[in-house]
């Protein structure tokens, strides 16, 4: 079969034009379309679903609000809250007080008797009172506490392990043995207790020089002159 195109060229563009306007027409429509159609699903989130939950979510706030302040106590809940809160800080800050036997037996000469010892972390200061054979004695005892010095964590700076000790009381009695008795007070680092150093290593000088410049007597202190304290 033989056909024969009759229409001018003209013609022929004008049909194009057309075809191609009416689809173009068609797309923009339908883009129209989808575009009120999100537009509207958003006004449905913004004005009606959202509006409904924040609703909700006010409702359940106000009804737990009133749930909890009729719980008996709350105030001293919440403060008994705020205390577990800090425990583990507390007790990763706390003074490892185990170390104390061990300090005292290097320190304290071997003619000294101690009768009482107090102790007090939050200021850092101890009070000791004893009896000994000597003022001399006792006068190597003061010496070695404010000699004594210690490092921590294999560190070479040396550090006063003690200060301000004063032999803050003193008294003689004929009769006994151990006639002197006597108190000391004195400040000491907090590092030395400190929990975080696990290797302190306290210095006790090898000789002491007390006001009556007494050499330190043979064996003192034992055999050793230094006490690591690591856990």
């Amino acid at each position: 079969m033989i056909q024969f195109n009759l229409l001018p060229d003209s013609k022929m563009s004008d049909l194009k034009s057309s075809k191609m306007s009416r689809m173009i027409i068609t797309i923009t429509f339908l883009v129209s379309i989808l575009a009120i159609l999100i537009t509207v699903l958003l006004l449905v989130e913004v004005k009606v679903i959202q509006k409904h939950q924040i609703s909700k979510y006010n409702s359940q706030i106000t009804s737990d609000n009133i749930a909890l302040n009729q719980v008996p106590d709350l105030n001293s809940i919440l403060k008994i809250n705020d205390a577990i809160q800090v425990l583990p800080s507390l007790y990763e800050s706390r003074p490892d007080a185990t170390r104390l036997s061990g300090y005292l037996s290097l320190i304290t000469p071997a003619q000294i008797s101690l009768t009482s010892l107090n102790i007090n972390f939050s200021v850092d200061t101890v009070s000791i009172s004893g009896n000994a054979n000597s003022i001399d004695t006792i006068n190597t005892f003061v010496d070695t506490l404010k000699f004594c010095e210690f490092t921590t964590n294999g560190g070479t700076t040396n550090s006063p392990a003690f200060n301000q000790v004063v032999l803050s009381n003193y008294s003689y009695v004929p009769s006994s043995v151990t006639g002197q008795s006597f108190s000391i007070t004195a400040g000491f680092s907090p590092v030395i207790f400190a929990t975080k150093d696990t290797n302190v290593k306290l210095i006790v000088p090898n000789k002491i020089t007390t006001r009556s410049d007494v050499d330190q007597p043979t064996n003192l202190f034992g055999a050793t002159s230094t006490i690591n304290n690591g856990s």
